[in-house]
């Protein structure tokens, strides 16, 4: 009797251990405090539904609630309730920074009507297909000259917040995003909308995020479930700090 206990619970046990050391990737929250070195902030619960605009038809639903924390947070972290600009972004692609960011947008558009949402992410521009809108010009047309402010600023039908999409894919989006022009934009668009939110590429991939950091008020780092490596995740965050970047926080999706 006592040797099948302790089979009973040794190969379970071992089974555990194994599984466990196995996975490489981040699973729960308990993951992400280990592996980021960037404070949780929050949580983004998994929706079957494709609509970008959840929120704005479902305004009572938990999924916005989830937002609506977080937006909470975010209030408490800048210490005011308007005028922040939020950059978005990732260790990879796919981890969902850009569904976070359409919508971040739209529990903002709840409490404001100045809300802008701008495609950053010129290398692989996406949520204008999302929102169902035009990206023949945006952010980089606008920055070479090609166009004004004005023309390339979009309401997606259905939505409740403005959208700024990434245009023409340029063959020097580095040198773009760290431009005094962008920066110049982005204290124009200040002076009109209460909250921006910015949707970069993947941090952990190139390096534009790094640039528009220092314009950002806060920055939020998107951690996906069964997706994210760990270690990746922990090599990454721990360089983004020892490279002085604040203001960084992690949302677990």
């Amino acid at each position: 009797t006592m040797l099948f206990l302790l089979l009973g619970l040794v190969v379970p046990a071992g089974f555990v251990i194994i599984k466990e050391l196995l996975n490489v990737k981040v699973m729960t929250v308990r993951d992400v405090e280990k592996y980021s070195t960037f404070p949780l902030i929050g949580i983004i619960r998994h929706t079957n539904s494709d609509s970008p605009y959840i929120i704005g038809t479902n305004p009572r639903s938990s999924f916005t609630e989830m937002f609506r924390i977080i937006r909470t947070r975010l209030e408490f972290i800048t210490q005011r309730k308007a005028d922040i600009t939020m950059m978005v972004t990732s260790s990879e692609s796919g981890d969902g920074k850009t569904y976070f960011a359409i919508h971040l947008a739209g529990v903002y558009a709840l409490a404001s009507q100045k809300v802008l949402l701008v495609d950053l992410d010129i290398r692989k521009p996406s949520i204008h297909n999302r929102l169902g809108c035009c990206n023949e010009k945006g952010i980089t047309n606008y920055l070479a000259g090609q166009c004004k402010l004005e023309e390339i600023l979009q309401r997606p039908e259905g939505a409740e917040f403005d959208f700024l999409p990434a245009g023409t894919v340029p063959p020097n989006a580095g040198e773009l995003i760290r431009s005094e022009r962008l920066s110049l934009l982005f204290k124009q668009l200040r002076e009109h909308y209460d909250f921006i939110i910015v949707d970069t590429s993947p941090i952990g991939v190139v390096a534009d995020a790094y640039a528009f950091a220092e314009i950002s008020d806060v920055n939020l780092f998107i951690i996906r479930s069964e997706k994210t490596h760990k270690q990746f995740l922990k090599t990454l965050t721990s360089q983004l700090r020892a490279d002085n970047v604040h203001q960084f926080y992690s949302v677990l999706n």
